[in-house]
């Protein structure tokens, strides 16, 4: 599977969402990257997480979601709350 289906795949299933740092990294396996969206305001890691895994177990094969590491799941205050200086 390519980073871009899966960039696709979590931009359509999470409308007004952005996906940054999606990737494969040299030394590993797995697609990994950061899932921005307003409306992970209020939810658990855990619910965020399970949504998201909700979409790729309905979209991909299981070979497919075996290729798949980590998706970080944060609002964008998050996201900016981490990166700041």
């Amino acid at each position: 599977m390519g980073v871009r289906k899966l960039r696709k795949m979590l931009v359509d299933g999470f409308p007004g969402a952005e996906v940054r740092d999606l990737g494969r990294p040299p030394e590993g396996s797995r697609i990994g990257g950061v899932l921005l969206w307003k409306r992970f305001e209020g939810l658990d890691q855990i619910d965020r997480q399970q949504a998201v895994w909700r979409l790729l177990r309905a979209r991909l094969t299981p070979e497919e979601q075996q290729e798949i590491g980590l998706i970080m799941t944060l609002t964008p205050h998050e996201f900016e709350m981490i990166t700041a200086p």
